[in-house]
């Protein structure tokens, strides 16, 4: 529990996919108890490092359209 929380950092749909994948990996692996070095190896399969899962999920930031693309002034087929 403590390395899903670890590398999921209380984000509900990483540990969701963390979990999942664990019970997959030990079932695989014909497992019956599912240990620390488990999750450390679904979280690298994922590239979650220590404290990175908040920044996998994060949108990008946006962009602003190039001025070319914004409104300037009304146009006479389309009155304001």
């Amino acid at each position: 529990m403590v390395a899903i929380h670890r590398y999921a950092n209380g984000i509900p749909r990483v540990i969701n996919l963390l979990c999942e994948h664990c019970l997959v990996s030990a079932f695989v692996d014909q497992q019956k108890v599912i240990g620390p070095a488990v999750a450390e190896i679904v979280a690298r399969d994922f590239d979650l490092g220590d404290g990175s899962a908040a920044g996998a999920m994060t949108t990008p930031p946006r962009q602003r359209a190039p001025a070319s693309l914004i409104w300037q002034k009304p146009c006479a087929r389309w009155p304001v």
